[in-house]
This record gives C-alpha cells, structure tokens and sequence, in this order.
C-alpha cells in the first residue's frame, strides 16, 4: 500500500505515472520513475544541467528546422538533417562522443542545406484563437 503525508493522493502519482508509460509501450515501458525526496538531495548536479542543455539543443534543432524548411532546394534534406542531428546529440548525450564536437558537427549539416535565395511572405498568428490556427493548420497539411 503506498503512503502519503498529505491529504492528497499524491504517493499514487509514480504508480500511475509507471504504469501510463508501460501502457504506452514503444521502449516507454523500460523507463524508470524517481521517487526520491522533493528537494532532488541524491540526485546529482550535473543531471539537471545535462538535462537543460539537451533540451535547448533539441530546440534549437527544432527551430533551425523550421526556418530551413520552406526554403530548401531538396524537399527532405531538412528533415534527413535533424533526424541525423538528433541521432548525434542522443550519442553524445550518452556518453558516447563530446557534446561541443557533436554540436559543431549538427550545425556544419544545416549549413549543407541547399536552400533558395528567394523571400517567401510572413502571416503572423497571434490573439487567443491562434492556437485553433496552428492546429488547424497542421492538419490541414496532413494528407
């Protein structure tokens, strides 16, 4: 039986949140859940660090990506570009080459792009509708 200090059931969220994740398979369900003290004593300085610098990668990648995109000569190499980009910072972030190396390597790729000189037009989307925009957008694209 899991216990709780507080009111709440919050001692039930590692359970639920394993069990979400084995529910969801595709390597998913061989993931840990921490269940450690709420201050992250026994979890190590680096951790967090390592954590923040892969998503700012990740997000660079991502949004390199899709400046790229609408204006590459060969439709994929974009994409091709950040699935072997991703695919390098995942070793690197595993311990299996230098991160700095590996950085320097993924850009170099994205500046392999063939992309076209010409200037396409700008819409903004903002207000409170424009998440119905994107979304809209986004499967509008698909076929």
């Amino acid at each position: 039986m899991v216990s709780s200090q507080i009111a709440c059931n919050i001692g039930l969220f590692p359970h639920h949140l394993k069990r979400l994740l084995h529910s969801y398979g595709k390597g998913l369900e061989k993931a840990g859940v921490y269940v450690g003290h709420m201050s992250f004593i026994d979890v190590s300085l680096k951790l967090p660090l390592t954590t923040y610098f892969a998503y700012l990668f990740g997000g660079c990648i991502r949004k390199i990506g899709c400046r790229l995109r609408p204006y590459e000569t060969t439709k994929g190499a974009t994409d091709r570009v950040i699935q072997e980009g991703m695919d390098t910072l995942v070793d690197a972030f595993s311990g299996k080459r230098d991160k700095g190396e590996a950085l320097g390597e993924v850009i170099s790729r994205f500046e392999a792009v063939e992309i076209t000189g010409e200037r396409k037009p700008k819409a903004p989307v903002s207000g409170s509708g424009s998440w119905k925009a994107v979304t809209w957008m986004r499967f509008a694209q698909k076929p």
